[in-house]
């Protein structure tokens, strides 16, 4: 049995590559996996080339730059760090 998800429910992630559409991966694109995937242009790097620089995995380097919402944050430090960068709190507006 195949379950069909509406398409405004899906995230690039769950839709297979042959059918993801590179609009709708930009528009789904958090500011990290936007940060990392210019950067690695910037370089001329592949997935795979950044993947054995920074050591991680390949599909790491795939997932974060979709925009996956559930990634470790170490490993995005040490991505990060790669681009002389890192995650750090920042405060949110407070409705007054």
């Amino acid at each position: 049995m195949r379950i069909i998800v509406p398409d405004q429910v899906r995230q690039p992630w769950n839709i297979p590559l042959a059918k993801r559409k590179s609009a709708q991966i930009e528009a789904a694109l958090g500011p990290v996996a936007k940060f990392v995937r210019s950067r690695r242009a910037k370089l001329g790097y592949t997935q795979g080339e950044l993947a054995l620089r920074v050591g991680v995995g390949l599909r790491f380097i795939r997932e974060l730059e979709i925009g996956k919402p559930t990634l470790k944050m170490d490993k995005v430090n040490q991505v990060l760090n790669y681009f002389g960068a890192e995650l750090a709190p920042q405060s949110l507006p407070r409705e007054q």
